[in-house]
């Protein structure tokens, strides 16, 4: 088998040494990447690099926060890119922060005809403390701000408000998804309905 019908779905926000790696070391895999708008600039070589490459998809098209709204969003557009590919039958989504301790060929050939979702999610108040204040607070300025940015950080304290619910859910019934999943490509077609 020269190459596998399955994809890595990438969000990257730092390191872009680090996602050529990773890049080059899935190189038998369809590979999408969605690079935060925040940070598009430091990732200018990766693009370059693979620009001509028709297995590697690299987009920029949200400011992520990690952990936030617009972090689900980019990964549902990996998956819609994705899902246009006839030749994937299963997708795996990580960080560009990961890196297989296996040899891909040996330790994902086995999801190739895999009906089987692996996913995960945590009790929010599970986590650290600066995720669950993302939750508890409505913030006004991320969508205009870098919320890493030290504007924001002065400028929050003034435009967020407490709130006690997120879509009809009280804050303390929601659990957050990890970033690493992997599933069948039929699952990514019926999220991007």
């Amino acid at each position: 088998m020269d190459s596998f019908r399955q994809a890595f779905l990438i969000t990257a926000y730092k390191d872009p040494v680090q996602l050529m790696r990773l890049i080059e070391k899935a190189k038998d895999f369809y590979i999408y990447v969605h690079v935060d708008k925040n940070c598009i600039q430091a990732f200018g070589k990766v693009i370059k690099a693979y620009e001509e490459n028709p297995r590697v998809t690299i987009v920029s098209r949200y400011h992520v926060s990690w952990g936030s709204y617009n972090h689900l969003q980019s990964v549902v557009y990996l998956m819609n890119l994705a899902r246009n590919n006839p030749h994937i039958k299963y997708v795996h989504v990580l960080s560009g922060q990961d890196y297989p301790i296996c040899s891909l060929r040996n330790g994902f050939l086995q999801f190739e005809d895999m009906k089987t979702i692996y996913m995960t999610c945590r009790w929010l108040f599970d986590t650290n403390d600066n995720v669950v204040r993302r939750y508890e607070r409505l913030h006004l300025l991320a969508p205009i701000l870098d919320m890493r940015s030290d504007m924001y950080n002065k400028l929050d304290k003034y435009f967020s408000f407490g709130k006690k619910r997120i879509g009809g859910v009280e804050i303390k019934d929601l659990y957050k998804g990890m970033i690493l999943a992997s599933m069948p490509m039929e699952v990514c077609r019926y999220v991007c309905m």
